[in-house]
């Protein structure tokens, strides 16, 4: 380690210089995740057939199949987002990290418009342009993490994928 190399060079052995005394190691992020530990499309077909609540399934389909999306920025998506032209949907994704120049960009709903099309249908409140996309059935305020990372939990009891990263 850089400590222990200082220790060597400057401390004559016995003990850390002061420069690196305070240093610590940075905690570490989560995995890389390759290829290979990724969802096949079959799979999140699985995942969204299990799947009881209409939201769910366009959640899942949104997030996975078509718009590569990160959770916050699924759930932070509103009615007013979503535009339609003559090519079918598409959702302007307000991003959660710096991305270029851009704090904006456009998905086009492809895979999941089946999905899309059922939970407008069965939206529980009025689809106002500041209300949320995804929200809670019962009150109607903007899903939580912990919503769908129970989802995901039950997703993959469903399933038997026990250790698999869903999400």
């Amino acid at each position: 380690s850089l400590k222990t190399a200082y220790k060597f060079w400057f401390g004559e052995n016995e003990s850390f210089p002061k420069v690196v005394l305070g240093l610590k190691r940075p905690k570490s992020r989560t995995s890389l995740r390759l290829p290979k530990d990724m969802l096949t499309e079959e799979q999140i077909y699985q995942m969204i057939k299990v799947c009881i609540q209409p939201r769910d399934k366009f959640y899942i389909a949104l997030c996975s199949l078509d718009g590569a999306l990160r959770p916050c920025e699924a759930r932070n998506i509103k009615w007013g987002d979503i535009k339609k032209d003559k090519y079918g949907y598409f959702i302007t994704i307000h991003t959660a990290k710096k991305s270029g120049n851009q704090e904006t960009r456009v998905i086009r709903i492809i895979k999941s418009e089946p999905y899309f099309i059922q939970w407008n249908k069965t939206y529980p409140g009025e689809k106002k342009d500041e209300s949320y996309l995804f929200v809670n059935l019962h009150n109607l305020r903007p899903v939580q993490k912990s919503t769908f990372d129970c989802l995901f939990n039950s997703i993959r009891k469903k399933l038997y994928w026990k250790g698999k990263r869903v999400f």
